[in-house]
């Protein structure tokens, strides 16, 4: 089995991806699954909640959006 190289965060962050953007997992660069219908509707159904909020604590609200956590 071969050694795998890992990277740090900040090297992923710094990259850009002309296709779909993999994850980053514990250093290692990881394709993500292709969403579904399911997944659309969750992230529709977190935005309209997050929209009705808005008003009374404005947040930034984006969809896909690579951040750090």
């Amino acid at each position: 089995m071969g050694a795998k190289t890992l990277i740090s965060p900040e090297d992923y962050l710094a990259m850009h991806f002309s296709e779909r953007e993999p994850e980053y997992v514990r250093g290692e660069i990881k394709e993500k699954p292709m969403p579904d219908a399911f997944h659309a509707d969750i992230q529709s159904r977190l935005m309209r909640l997050l929209w009705s909020i808005n008003d009374r604590h404005p947040v930034r609200i984006r969809a896909e959006v690579r951040c750090q956590i």
